[in-house]
């Protein structure tokens, strides 16, 4: 924006300059290599032209016209018809700019994937104040000057990425972009198979209880670079773990629960991964959603409270999701309450549901079996009208009218959202009131009146106070600001 600004300023300065002017083909400030032709114009009544950088003169730039390529202050002397004198007009600022020399540096090379690599960048040259456009060649990119990422390539090889660096300076100038290749040593690429090929790593089908919650699970290596891996470890997620491990391999789950099995393989290059299997050993999840008394027409600020029951034999890793329907939102974990009883929530509803005759609250029991959706609809918020006006005319005359335009914002109320509201106005000169929705009133003596309109729906009432200014004959250029 600050370099279109000084270019338009180049051309008003030597626009409204009398007779001859330069006028500039483009910008005057630019990225070298570049350049911007300088020219006289008009060119009648001109004998010769002598082209001055910095008040030295240019040899041989004798022309009409002038490539300029490089910073200065430019003019030209001019030898005119009639009068017979030397003219010289000008200058005009030229800026051109150089670009920026920039590169980066990274440690360390053919590290092991995950690994943090730290990026340096340097830059000469161009106009402090530079920006950066990483592009690490994995879909991920940065804008630090000196970023740390780390990459992810699975195998038993060498992944390889070429990065990019992109610097723009603060004139917008820059070079094509740099670009390296990092060499990423590939980790194991791990991965399990639950024998139990129709519901794997879940007991859900079972409906496990307090009561009978076992659950055997057996394992396999289904690792893609087995070839390369020479041992593994297992996390079962419960407080047991097993090192140096075979496959297939079973375990027994003792206890209701969502589970994070972890295994890890370690690779002959020294590169290890691990990969996390949820294990759940639940049941499907159940609930329901209720409100406590009258949810229909209720006015904004409103406090409903609502009833989560039937949830208290559900597995431990159950969490609840309720949405209120006005964009509010709250999780809750199992268990609800340690007393094994209906919950109750409460939620302010600030807004109304109109133009939507209402809002519906959905309750979302989630475990790692599956979720399951309870609704409480027909939560009817309504609110009251907020009053506001604009006065037509002010300063106005007296015995002139003044009018009023009614900007009020609608409220609403009733099960089909009705905007009705009522309006009083008090004109401020003890004159009576009005009822209309855009009143025009006539003031009989001069002075400052505060105009105050009232506005009220079955929700509530609000009300706008503004000045009027009347005078016996209006002031010219007078206003009154009645915001």
């Amino acid at each position: 924006m600050k370099y279109f600004l000084i270019v338009f300023l180049s051309f008003l300065s030597i626009s409204f300059c009398k007779g001859q002017a330069i006028v500039p083909s483009g910008p005057v400030s630019f990225c070298v290599p570049g350049s911007v032709t300088l020219r006289v114009s008009p060119a009648t009544g001109i004998t010769g032209y002598q082209w001055i950088k910095d008040g030295v003169s240019i040899g041989g730039a004798t022309d009409n016209t002038f490539v300029a390529n490089s910073s200065g202050s430019y003019s030209v002397k001019l030898d005119r018809v009639a009068p017979a004198t030397d003219t010289t007009i000008g200058p005009i600022a030229i800026s051109a700019n150089p670009k920026p020399s920039f590169g980066f540096t990274f440690t360390p090379d053919n590290a092991c994937s995950g690994t943090n690599i730290g990026f340096t960048s340097t830059v000469t040259n161009g106009t402090p104040g530079y920006t950066y456009l990483w592009d690490f060649g994995d879909g991920v990119t940065s804008t630090q000057a000196n970023p740390t990422h780390s990459f992810t390539s699975l195998g038993c090889g060498t992944g390889t990425f070429t990065v990019k660096l992109t610097v723009t300076d603060s004139r917008g100038c820059t070079n094509p972009a740099v670009t390296k290749v990092v060499s990423v040593l590939q980790a194991p690429n791990v991965t399990l198979r639950d024998q139990n090929i129709f519901s794997p790593f879940n007991n859900c089908s079972n409906s496990p209880t307090v009561a009978n919650p076992t659950y055997n699970i057996t394992v396999e290596n289904n690792s893609p670079g087995a070839a390369c891996i020479t041992s593994y470890n297992i996390d079962w997620g419960d407080g047991n773990s097993q090192t140096g491990v075979t496959f297939p391999l079973t375990h027994t789950y003792t206890a209701l629960g969502a589970y994070n099995l972890v295994v890890s393989a370690f690779g002959s290059n020294g590169c290890n991964n691990s990969k996390t299997y949820l294990i759940a050993n639940q049941s499907n999840p159940a609930g329901s959603l209720g409100t406590l008394g009258s949810t229909t027409n209720l006015c904004a600020p409103a406090n409903v409270p609502f009833t989560i029951s039937n949830w208290t034999l559900n597995s431990p890793g159950t969490v609840y999701i309720l949405n209120y329907g006005d964009g509010g939102q709250d999780i809750f974990p199992h268990p609800l309450n340690t007393g094994l009883t209906d919950d109750t929530v409460n939620h302010k509803y600030t807004t109304s549901s109109c133009p939507s005759p209402s809002y519906t609250a959905i309750l979302t029991v989630k475990n790692a079996c599956d979720q399951t959706p309870y609704t409480a609809g027909n939560i009817q918020i309504r609110i009251k009208p907020k009053a506001d006006f604009e006065i037509i005319s002010t300063p106005s005359c007296i015995n002139k009218q003044v009018c009023f335009n009614n900007t009020t914002t609608a409220g609403s109320y009733g099960p089909s959202c009705t905007t009705i509201a009522t309006y009083i106005w008090d004109f401020g000169d003890g004159t009576g009131l009005s009822t209309q929705e855009n009143p025009c009133h006539t003031y009989a003596a001069p002075g400052v009146y505060n105009v105050i309109l009232t506005t009220t729906n079955p929700c509530g009432t609000t009300t706008k106070t503004k000045p009027v200014c009347i005078t016996r004959h209006p002031a010219p250029g007078f206003t009154l600001d009645n915001t």
